[in-house]
């Protein structure tokens, strides 16, 4: 199997952005505890209302901030994706070298004689997609193009997804998850990267 690199940038990006939120949370929830406090030493309906008024403006700071949180996490989720699309779809302009020419005009008739064009092919993926045709064609079990591709899919809709939860409520399960360092690398692990493999 070929294993895709990817890049742990977008996944820290989108880490980040809900760390962020989980500051803004903690400073807006401190400012709320204290004018909660105020009404205790100012005591009486005028003080009460001040505070509900104060809350108010502090709940519509934390719910813009967790917009742009979510915002921030999505950008993050449509670049990985985009650059994984980049890795993995096969495109006409990378046909255009000597190999697939030799493929194609059908020089090639031992699997041996493929092994080398497989090696310095593997991460094109029209190229991959061609060879893969070519040795079903000629019977040949040998060479493994497939690519870790679905786990690198399932893995990321998982840490986007938490990512997205942590962007509304920032110190719940999916918030948690996703600020804590050592959860991407459990979930590389899982699905067979490390944290190493992962292109920086």
């Amino acid at each position: 199997m070929i294993q895709i690199q990817i890049s742990t940038q977008r996944f820290k990006e989108a880490a980040a952005a809900v760390s962020k939120l989980q500051t803004v949370f903690d400073a807006c929830d401190k400012r709320i505890e204290e004018a909660r406090l105020a009404i205790d030493v100012n005591g009486g309906q005028t003080a009460q209302r001040k505070f509900e008024s104060q809350k108010a403006a502090i709940e519509t700071e934390k719910s813009t901030a967790s917009t742009e949180a979510l915002k921030a996490v999505e950008s993050a989720e449509t670049a990985f994706y985009a650059k994984l699309t980049e890795l993995t779809e096969p495109r006409g302009e990378q046909l255009d070298n000597s190999d697939y020419k030799m493929i194609a005009a059908g020089i090639i008739d031992k699997e041996e004689e493929l092994q080398p064009i497989f090696e310095r092919n593997q991460y094109n993926p029209a190229m991959r997609r061609v060879m893969m045709q070519f040795a079903d064609s000629k019977g040949w079990k040998q060479i493994n193009l497939f690519t870790n591709e679905k786990d690198i899919r399932e893995l990321s809709g998982k840490f986007f997804e938490y990512a997205k939860q942590g962007a509304k409520v920032p110190n719940g399960y999916g918030g948690l998850y996703v600020q804590d360092d050592h959860s991407l690398i459990d979930l590389l692990r899982a699905y067979g990267l490390t944290y190493m493999s992962a292109i920086d």
